[in-house]
């Protein structure tokens, strides 16, 4: 009984956070699925590793050396 409670409990708890992972990582302008099925699959770790995601349309990279004139 209590085995089956607590697969009651966990499917619809990371059902939810692969929810909020999902739609988290493509506000940030990365891809929807891999980040669902990895909320499904790691539950709160995916959602803390997703929260570090930089947003995609704002990461250039490191900038550019400047050239200087002589």
């Amino acid at each position: 009984m209590d085995l089956f409670l607590l697969v009651l409990l966990w499917i619809p708890m990371h059902v939810v956070i692969a929810f909020y992972t999902g739609f988290g990582a493509e506000a940030k302008g990365h891809r929807l699925w891999p980040w669902f099925w990895g909320g499904l699959l790691f539950g709160w770790i995916a959602l803390l590793a997703m929260v570090g995601l930089p947003l995609k349309s704002q990461y250039e990279g490191p900038p550019a050396p400047r050239a200087t004139e002589d």
